[in-house]
């Protein structure tokens, strides 16, 4: 099964956002994105995910995708984006994902510039710096993608 609402997000400066938490999760930082979304020629930099407590702290750029426990995963084209400089930090937990998570997806990655993305783990060991897959739906398609100096 598959959702039928979509969001288009094209050539747009997506920055210096910041999305805060002291209970449970501090995420999309840049874009939280629930449904089935083609963004291309986005800069999505300089957004922070922080979480105070116990909260964690992921997807500092872009998080795209749906819960595992729905019962249709989306479809995600992330093509041509610069997505830098984020940052997920956790100051007593863990911080995941600073570039962007793509989660429960279909997803075609292509052409994106992941640079200096960043996460800082309070207590727990973090993940993802860069990019991240979760939970994927039926297939992923990978071309002409740059990493760099992630942390």
């Amino acid at each position: 099964m598959q959702s039928e609402d979509w969001v288009i997000l094209e050539n747009n400066v997506i920055e210096q956002n910041t999305c805060i938490s002291d209970e449970s999760e501090a995420s999309g930082g840049g874009l939280s994105i629930w449904c089935n979304a083609i963004i291309i020629g986005n800069s999505i930099t300089h957004n922070t995910c922080r979480g105070f407590n116990q909260s964690t702290a992921s997807a500092a750029g872009i998080f795209c995708g749906t819960d595992p426990s729905w019962e249709y995963d989306a479809t995600v084209i992330l093509k041509n984006n610069d997505i830098s400089f984020n940052l997920a930090r956790s100051e007593a937990n863990t911080a995941m994902y600073g570039g962007a998570f793509l989660q429960h997806t279909t997803a075609l990655v292509q052409g994106n510039y992941f640079a200096e993305n960043r996460i800082i783990s309070g207590f727990f060991s973090g993940g993802t710096a860069g990019l991240d897959c979760g939970f994927p739906g039926r297939e992923y398609g990978f071309g002409e993608y740059f990493f760099q100096e992630h942390q």
